[in-house]
């Protein structure tokens, strides 16, 4: 899974003013799709086999990197008013 990456990253893209209610909102969704993955995990593995149902998940994760790598602000050594410019920028 994402591990702490929703915590780090939403806590330094997001304005002091909404902070928590953007953290709230990224928590809320990790979760769920926590949720609806474990549930669904077991049905899909019988459906169609363990190894199907892991390069799957392998074939989420490397269009994960994909995306971070063209999608994500460098966030380290930058203050908030530099990245907040940087995402204003990208717009």
């Amino acid at each position: 899974g994402c591990g702490p990456i929703p915590g780090l990253l939403s806590s330094e893209i997001f304005n002091p003013r909404i902070r928590g209610a953007g953290m709230s909102l990224c928590f809320t969704t990790h979760w769920v799709f926590n949720f609806v993955i474990g549930q669904a995990f077991l049905p899909v593995v019988e459906a169609v086999g363990g190894p199907a149902v892991f390069i799957g998940f392998a074939g989420v994760c490397a269009l994960s990197v994909f995306f971070v790598k063209a999608q994500v602000v460098e966030t380290k050594g930058k203050s908030l008013d530099v990245i907040t410019k940087e995402l204003a920028a990208a717009k």
